[in-house]
């Protein structure tokens, strides 16, 4: 039986991908079925083409059946998106999308989609994936997770290749274990030759840090002195959200561009929130996902001295009371400080990506934290056991 053939999918090829999603009931893949409205809840990545509404809707259109043709053409000659296909004769039988930062020389898969029995297909869009990136231009590193992939899909991305960076331990997502796994793929020697290491640690990151050190062959940091010197200690002005999702997109870019943010890094992630005082001497963005209960902290401008962890607190508070009951936020592992605030918050580092942004001709490595309210049950016998090492460093933090 012939082999699939893989290849990088072009505009003209749209017709046969939008024949191929649309004849996926459900939307299940022979990697790991997927129900309907799980599948519809994991479209978190919005299209980056187009106006900021457009890019909205067509981010979700571009995850589910039934998207348009105009948007899928869209979608496969933007440069901020790229899809991979596998053929079994003339039409496809799988196909992969992935969101792409080009200024940070990195890649989200998005989804991936095969007809019923390609299962082959499926295997061998994953090992082309291992293969293209390298000759990618400009991508240094590409990361999946398990909120948004079937755990089948995961498991064949292991296989190729991409390490085990941690867990969303009760994200909502498609692990029916809960534990909802990230992993990334890196291009050959990145990580020795661009990533910036020996950096202190701060100590409660250690062995989480360990655990991804085993995967990556990183190598052992020195460890960072807790002897902070005080930070400002007056209270807090009153905050509020302004749920106004143009608005707070367009001021977040504005400040972005003029380097007046202090924090202003998640990728593949739009503001949809802004929390602010009266006197707007305090800007936090944040998106938050109604349907999944879901926020994540994106950037912040300060013009007050503020307590860090009173102000992270108030705005989980926020966050909360706006309905999410899960809340991330990531943050750079070199910024002992800053690390130490979100824990003193009661975020807990769940996962640890070396790497992730670009810093110059250098990458820097991040934490990911994570709060939950949700009564989430977890299942981690369920889980790859790639993922299950993780949950001894990042107990669930639901409360």
């Amino acid at each position: 039986m012939p082999e699939p053939a893989c290849r990088r999918a072009a505009p003209e090829d749209a017709p046969a991908i939008l024949q191929l999603i649309g004849a996926l009931s459900g939307e299940r893949s022979t990697a790991g079925a997927c129900e309907d409205g799980a599948s519809k809840r994991a479209a978190l990545s919005p299209n980056h083409c187009g106006s900021r509404t457009a890019r909205e809707e067509d981010g979700q259109r571009a995850a589910l059946p039934g998207m348009d043709l105009d948007a899928l053409s869209r979608s496969l000659a933007c440069a901020e998106e790229a899809w991979l296909l596998a053929s079994l004769g003339q039409a496809p039988s799988g196909a992969m999308v992935m969101d792409v930062d080009m200024d940070q020389g990195l890649a989200k898969i998005r989804r991936v989609f095969a007809a019923p029995g390609a299962d082959r297909a499926c295997e061998a869009l994953w090992g082309f994936l291992a293969q293209d990136m390298e000759s990618r231009e400009g991508i240094d590193a590409v990361y999946c997770t398990t909120r948004t992939l079937a755990p089948a899909q995961m498991a064949l991305a292991l296989g190729c290749g991409f390490k085990a960076l941690g867990v969303f331990p009760g994200a909502p997502g498609l692990d029916p274990s809960g534990v909802n796994g990230l992993a990334a793929l890196f291009r050959r020697g990145v990580l020795g030759s661009k990533r910036r290491g020996r950096f202190p640690l701060h100590p409660a990151l250690k062995i989480l840090y360990d655990r991804v050190k085993t995967e990556c062959g990183l190598d052992d940091p020195p460890l960072a002195a807790l002897d902070f010197p005080p930070g400002p200690s007056a209270g807090l002005p009153p905050l509020e959200a302004l749920r106004a999702p143009l608005f707070a997109a367009r001021r977040f870019e504005n400040l972005r561009r003029r380097k007046s943010l202090s924090v202003n890094f998640y990728p593949f992630q739009t503001p949809n929130v802004m929390i602010t005082d009266p006197d707007q001497k305090i800007e936090i963005f944040a998106r938050i996902y109604d349907d999944l209960r879901f926020a994540t902290v994106i950037g912040e401008r300060l013009e007050a001295a503020v307590d860090p962890v009173k102000l992270c607190r108030a705005v989980v508070d926020i966050l909360r009371s706006q309905g999410a009951e899960y809340v991330e936020a990531i943050n750079d592992a070199a910024d002992a400080r800053g690390v130490d605030a979100l824990l003193r918050a009661s975020f807990e580092p769940c996962a640890y990506f070396p790497g992730l942004k670009r810093h110059g001709s250098s990458r820097r490595d991040f934490t990911v934290f994570a709060r939950s309210f949700a009564s989430a049950e977890m299942r981690p016998a369920q889980a790859h056991p790639a993922f299950r090492k993780f949950l001894d460093p990042a107990k669930s933090s639901i409360e």
